[in-house]
C-alpha cells in the first residue's frame, strides 16, 4: 500500500485551490509532470488529462475526501 507524500499532499491540495466551477484545475507542463506519477498511483484520489502542453486536473469524490483529512 502506497501512501502519501507531503509532495502529494500538495499537489492535491493545489487541484483543490485551483478549481473552476466544474471541478477542473489549469495545470502548465512543469506541474503536468509531477502530477503524473501521482495520478497513475493514486487513480482513486485525481483525474489528470494532457491538453495543450499542459494539462487538467481534477480531486475525484475519494480525493475530496482524503484531502478534507489531510
Amino acid at each position: 500500500m502506497n501512501k502519501l507524500t507531503s509532495s502529494d499532499k500538495h499537489l492535491l491540495s493545489l487541484v483543490s485551490k485551483g478549481q473552476k466551477p466544474d471541478g477542473w484545475t489549469t495545470v502548465s507542463n512543469t506541474v503536468m509532470k509531477v502530477m503524473v506519477p501521482l495520478a497513475k498511483t493514486f487513480p482513486e484520489l485525481v483525474t489528470l488529462e494532457e491538453v495543450g502542453t499542459g494539462g487538467i486536473a481534477k480531486l475525484t469524490r475519494e480525493g475530496e475526501i482524503v484531502l478534507k483529512w489531510l
